[in-house]
């Protein structure tokens, strides 16, 4: 699938993205932003940004779930987190752009919104609604992050997996 820029039209006829935090930012903030959004067919498989690279966009889901792994020497591979419609993934770049520890790769086939570097930092500079709603979206994933590492060590394999099944129906609907 090509690219399609989510222009201001779209957003006039639509009136929502599908995706939280975009759908939660001010209207003239998702104006200055819609130019440089561009939806995205997301493939099963397909790795968004790899391990120890810097990610060059931000990628909202809106109907796929990516999956935030961790690689180990060995080769083997665990999931940290998931993100779906509630999130957003490639946080490095605002969180200084460094090298990603989790490969981000889409777990269910979707559509998502891509934004760059350059008009994301050009808009947290101007709009401190972004930055902060970014900011708690960060909060939540670090959350989310401890909570998988706890219940990895303490629950058994069933009420895991009810947990992941039961996120996976929520970021799907």
């Amino acid at each position: 699938m090509q690219p399609m820029v989510v222009g201001s039209g779209a957003l006039k006829s639509v009136g929502t993205l599908g995706n939280a935090l975009l759908d939660a930012l001010p209207r003239d903030v998702l104006g200055r932003l819609a130019p440089s959004l561009e939806l995205r067919l997301l493939n099963a498989g397909e790795a968004l940004h790899e391990s120890g690279e810097p990610s060059r966009h931000l990628v909202f889901p809106t109907s796929a779930v990516v999956s935030l792994a961790v690689i180990l020497a060995n080769g083997e591979m665990a999931q940290a987190a998931a993100v779906g419609r509630e999130g957003v993934v490639g946080l490095g770049l605002l969180l200084g752009g460094g090298a990603s520890a989790q490969r981000a790769v889409v777990q269910i086939t979707g559509a998502g919104i891509r934004l760059a570097s350059l008009p994301l930092a050009r808009e947290l500079a101007r709009s401190e609604r972004l930055r902060d709603g970014l900011l708690r979206y960060c909060q939540t994933l670090l959350g989310q992050l401890a909570q998988n590492v706890v219940c990895g060590r303490l629950h058994p394999l069933e009420p895991r997996l009810c947990r992941w099944l039961l996120g996976t129906a929520d970021r799907l609907r």
